[in-house]
């Protein structure tokens, strides 16, 4: 036996295939401690060192890091596949074993490079095979290391959906057909259909772009098997409007459950610089992407592609408002691409987008550039990281968790140490997708949250309970008053197979938006029916047990529990019956009870769901059209409420400029009288700066401008109390509200109505409420928002008379920067794919 160290080379390790040799280099310090005996070119036995201390257990990682624990009784050895004997091989392995550093390009010529190898423990025979794909962007991201790595074999994206907003999908594209899912023309005003024949693109940007995320063909997807929804937001004639974009972000919200979508890719923006979401407050995106965030879906945006004309620092938007906004590099090299936008920002991260190749319509693949290109690969990864989550952990990810993920274990690039182009770099640091490191530390989460307890006596579990605990817990509904669907899961099952055994729990994480009654049944999963005998517990925020349940009654021997909240964090324990005092901080800290199937259903009796702040009604004031509600006082969601009801809506205002709210009452019995109150974004009462006089109406003098800025009465007050039209149609009462005034981009106002005699509730609690001598009724109110430069964006100037372009030169007189005079029109902003 002769020893050695890699300081030696001898013709026995110059044979090894470039994988092995890597893997050898990689773990040098590991396997310091061994010795090794050469027998043949071939093979290469290591064995402990003689005299060795017992505690060493060097690891020995080969190909793609596959991990395998040497004990120390134990002898192993590897056979690689005979490597051809040319002097370029034969250096990269000398270079490999001597060198104290290996180059870049080395390491990268390596890991491009398919290799096979077996590993005999105690004569026992393991395969282990490398290979790279046809996608060098793959290499780069860890994709190929990930589809390589038998314990994450099979985690390709199945069972969950990526939504992509764009430019439509040419559904019956043969690498797109498997995985399509469903189609909805939003800027058309479609309806959403399964029919990939039905699907269209306006361009070819959608299809691409959807390709990326997950195209079955592996060699283009990064998820080859997740479900793809395309929602179709842009003009035929090119550009999008947020008030579409937006629309499309509520279906996501709506159908999430239905479809189990956990990713949105938006490929588009406005080509803003933007470099904090302060500056970006009055778009219209921020609400919804928030809400779409708490209930676990992961909005991933590009970056844009204007850092080559402008070398500025910043994103665009809604990328500045994603959970993740996206730039680009190159797949040949891992360079930054001149026009990827770069933000050094917490939801910062790059991927692939220099010449990607992806679908298009027609049936082809083409190659694309831009951050377009570079965010449906971390779209993609979010489906992997989502099921990697789902196979080890039986739950999703929050999507703090799958931002906090894969910024923390992304390979560091810096823009300026190796970028060739003609732009400034900045000489930051950025992160760049590594999806093999991001399942690996999913993975090593939930083992540390649940450590896999010793097999019980006869069997019956021998995996950890991960999402049994609060660390772990199942992401759950946020409660607000409107309809939750149910959830459905398994004691003794986790995810999809993970067995867990009878001592298994499942934690469920939801919020409480308004105080009020919150109601959670456990039933039969109707889907899959195997009942049993539940329990089911409430725990608040720091883990102490506010009520339990066993039966609903002798009859049923499910469980369910009516639980007076206030607004905040709760847990909700579902386990089997005799498994009633688990602790909810440590996994199997229970005994065993009954195992099978169920439903969860949430749902949750506010006294006034839409009466406080924290439960208000979104108001989109750059829509297209004035936005508009039908209200009644008395009722919300078609649940009573009581003449104490308050309705509340939301504005955030997207530019400076004029805001209306006016109180309609278009009956003619049965309307309210009502009162609107204004409340600033904190919940306290607004008023006015120069008088110090609180912003209230309860009388309908509404207005709006004409083209010269002149106030113009759209109602007026008669001798009666009717207003009606020259129809002879009601147009409203004189105990109608207008509210009208001067407004700034970020602002955020609260919008509250109430019956005449509810004058001082508190918006931010369900206090100060009448319970009698109101009567509540029907009404209609409707938000007029004029932007001060009514001609200085796109939508506005679709409106006015189309300029002729022909050869000859047009002049426009009449026009004054500085003025404007004021048409009717509103304010669209305009997005572009990236």
């Amino acid at each position: 036996m002769s020893q050695a160290s890699y300081g030696l080379v001898n013709e026995s390790n110059l044979s090894l295939r470039p994988a092995i040799a890597l893997a050898l280099a990689k773990n040098r310090d590991k396997l310091g401690a061994c010795e090794w005996d050469s027998t043949s070119s071939e093979t290469i036995q290591f064995r402990d060192r003689p005299g060795g201390s017992e505690s060493v257990t060097p690891t020995f990682a080969i190909a793609q890091e596959f991990p395998l624990l040497k004990k120390n009784d134990r002898e192993w050895s590897t056979e690689v596949e005979p490597l051809n004997n040319n002097h370029r091989s034969v250096y990269i392995n000398k270079a490999l074993i001597i060198e104290p550093e290996i180059p870049k390009t080395t390491l990268h010529e390596l890991g491009n490079q398919n290799d096979t190898a077996n590993l005999s423990v105690d004569g026992q025979d393991i395969a282990i095979v490398q290979t790279t794909g046809s996608n060098p962007a793959f290499n780069f991201i860890g994709l190929t290391q990930l589809r390589n790595d038998p314990q994450f074999r099979g985690i390709d994206g199945s069972g969950l959906t990526v939504v992509i907003i764009d430019t439509g999908l040419e559904g019956s594209h043969p690498s797109i057909r498997g995985n399509f899912t469903g189609f909805l023309d939003v800027a058309g005003g479609g309806t959403f259909t399964t029919d990939p024949n039905s699907a269209f693109d306006v361009d070819s940007h959608g299809t691409h772009v959807a390709g990326t995320v997950g195209a079955t063909d592996p060699s283009i997807g990064v998820a080859p098997d997740v479900n793809l929804i395309s929602l179709q937001v842009f003009e035929t004639s090119g550009g999008a409007y947020n008030s579409k974009i937006e629309e499309a972000l509520e279906w996501v919200l709506a159908n999430r459950q239905r479809y189990n979508i956990v990713a949105i890719n938006m490929s588009l923006g406005g080509g803003q610089f933007y470099t904090s979401r302060g500056e970006a407050t009055g778009d219209i995106y921020a609400d919804d992407i928030g809400r779409l965030e708490q209930a676990g879906v992961t909005v991933v945006s590009a970056a844009g592609n204007d850092y080559d004309d402008n070398s500025q620092l910043g994103v665009s938007s809604p990328g500045i408002f994603s959970s993740l906004v996206v730039g680009a590099v190159n797949k040949q090299d891992d360079t930054i691409t001149d026009f990827s936008q770069r933000l050094n920002s917490s939801n910062m991260i790059f991927a692939p987008g220099g010449s990607i190749t992806s679908t298009v319509p027609g049936g082809g693949l083409e190659d694309k550039n831009g951050t377009s290109m570079a965010s449906p690969h971390i779209a993609g990864c979010v489906a992997l990281m989502q099921e990697a989550a789902l196979q080890f952990g039986g739950r999703l990810l929050s999507t703090q968790e799958v931002v906090g993920i894969m910024r923390s274990t992304a390979d560091t690039i810096n823009d300026g140490d190796d970028e060739n182009g003609f732009v400034p770099n900045t000489g930051l640091n950025f992160p760049r997708i590594n999806i093999y490191k991001a399942v690996t530390e999913i993975k090593r989460r939930f083992n540390r949250n649940a450590p896999s307890p010793p097999p019980p006596p006869g069997g019956g579990g021998n995996a950890g309970d991960a999402n049994g605990t609060i660390a772990g817990a199942i992401i759950g509904p946020t409660l607000d008053g409107s309809p939750v669907a149910a959830l459905r899961g398994s004691i003794g099952i986790d995810g999809r197979s993970t067995q867990i055994g009878a001592k298994d729990v499942d934690i469920y994480k939801f919020t409480v938006t308004a105080a009020g009654t919150m109601v959670i049944s456990v039933g039969s999963d109707a889907a899959n029916p195997r009942n049993f005998d539940s329990v089911l517990r409430i725990f608040n925020s720091n883990g102490t047990q506010i009520a339990v349940n066993d039966d609903i009654n002798d009859n049923n021997k499910f469980s369910r529990l009516s639980v007076n909240l206030q607004p905040g964090t709760y847990y909700a324990g579902v386990s089997g019956y005799s498994n009633d005092s688990y602790n909810p901080r440590v996994a199997g800290s229970g005994v065993a009870g009954a195992t099978g199937n169920y439903s969860l259903q949430f749902s949750f009796g506010n006294a006034d769901p839409n009466g406080t702040i924290s439960g208000a009604v979104a108001v989109n004031l750059s829509s297209r059209n004035d936005p508009a509600f039908n209200g009644f006082i008395g009722a919300d969601y078609g649940k009573l409420v009581g003449v104490s009801d308050v309705d509340i809506y939301k504005i955030v205002v997207p530019d400076n400029g004029v805001l209306f709210v006016d109180i309609d009452t278009p009956f003619g019995s049965g309307y309210v009288d009502s009162y609107v109150r204004v409340f600033e974004a904190d919940g306290t009462q607004a008023f006015f700066e120069d008088t110090g006089a609180k912003i209230v109406s309860d009388d309908d003098y509404s207005y709006t401008l004409d083209s010269n800025g002149n106030a113009v009465f759209t109602e007026f007050l008669s001798f009666s109390d009717e207003i009606i039209d020259f129809s002879g149609n009601f147009v409203g009462h004189r105990t109608d509200s207008f509210i009208g005034g001067t407004v700034e981009r970020g602002d955020v106002y609260y919008i509250g109505v109430s019956d005449y005699e509810n004058q001082d509730y508190d918006a931010k609690t369900l206090g100060g409420r009448p319970a009698e001598g109101a009567s509540g009724g029907d009404y209609k109110i409707s938000f007029n928002f004029i932007n001060n430069d009514i001609n200085g964006s796109i939508a506005q100037a679709l409106n006015s008379n189309p300029i002729s372009l022909s050869s000859a030169q047009t002049v426009i007189n009449g026009n004054r920067i500085g003025a404007d005079f004021r048409p009717n029109g509103n304010l669209v902003q305009v997005a572009i794919a990236m």
